[in-house]
């Protein structure tokens, strides 16, 4: 048995709940597209850091070969031996703060990937929950398995209440770990820059010893190629984490009002539900006194 709407009241409810659960599809659309975005940047930022592991390996291979040449040069003056040490002393530095910047590019895949799965399950619940509402919008009418779909779309909209808090604790713990990986990024930054200016030095040192210090000198100046590379692409790199970081900080914003409004539209189907219930109860009734 079927109702039809018995007030405009409740004919604009339904529309207005059309309006914004449609409104709704296309915040969490937008959430998606946001996260997609972040995961393009933690995976480019990802093979940056590869890179700058690579070169940082390199300036402590070549650190070892300028240890070798050391011995040939400790004679003419200069403490070409402790430069040498100090080269490895920081790729050491940089392979360490690397391995960190790793694992919190790992974590900030796993909060990601909850993020994703979270806004497409609230993506599948708002969609039911919308057809079910553009059904009675064209219709008119509320049947008893009408509103027995309305209640499993309560139940759902319940589960997406509780899907936006895990969004919003996932990208809160994505704000800490960009923040962790910004600062171990700018003190690797430093080391680039430390190992820079001693190959310059090494290198003026070594210019001062002759020819004997030519092979020393061609080591320095490859080391310093290297470390400005290290700096410049840690540089970016820690401007894509920081890009991350604001998106985070946008997306758990987006999903803190989001949540609000899925209760606000979690209401609005309660009391919609309970009318039409209640406006086929009387036209039941009036059936039957009829």
């Amino acid at each position: 048995m079927t109702a039809a709407f018995q007030t405009t009241e409740s004919a604009q409810r339904v529309q207005l709940l059309k309006s914004q659960l449609e409104q709704t599809t296309e915040a969490l659309a937008g959430g998606r597209q946001l996260v997609e975005r972040m995961s393009e940047s933690r995976i480019a930022a990802r093979e940056a850091v590869d890179a700058v592991g690579r070169n940082s390996s390199r300036i402590g291979t070549l650190g070892m070969h300028a240890a070798i040449e050391s011995a040939h040069l400790n004679d003419v003056g200069g403490n070409f031996r402790i430069v040498a040490s100090r080269m490895r002393d920081l790729s050491a530095s940089a392979r360490d703060a690397l391995a960190g910047v790793g694992r919190i590019f790992a974590q900030m895949g796993t909060c990601l990937a909850a993020v994703e799965t979270s806004i497409a399950s609230s993506q599948a619940i708002t969609s039911r929950t919308l057809a079910e509402v553009q059904e009675l919008s064209i219709g008119g009418q509320l049947s008893h398995d009408r509103a027995a779909s309305l209640s499993e779309a309560l139940a759902s909209m319940a589960s997406a209440v509780s899907l936006g808090d895990g969004v919003r604790t996932s990208t809160g713990e994505m704000d800490e770990s960009s923040l962790r990986a910004e600062t171990i990024l700018f003190k690797l930054i430093e080391v680039a820059e430390d190992a820079e200016l001693l190959a310059l030095n090494a290198t003026i040192g070594a210019a001062r010893a002759g020819e004997r210090g030519r092979a020393f000198a061609v080591i320095a100046v490859e080391i310093g190629r290297l470390a400005r590379t290290v700096r410049s692409d840690t540089l970016e790199v820690a401007e894509a984490v920081g890009a991350i970081r604001r998106r985070a900080g946008r997306l758990s914003a987006n999903a803190r009002a989001e949540a609000e409004n899925m209760h606000t539209l979690y209401d609005m189907t309660v009391t919609l539900r309970d009318e039409l219930v209640a406006q086929e109860t009387l036209s039941f009734a009036g059936a039957v006194v009829r």
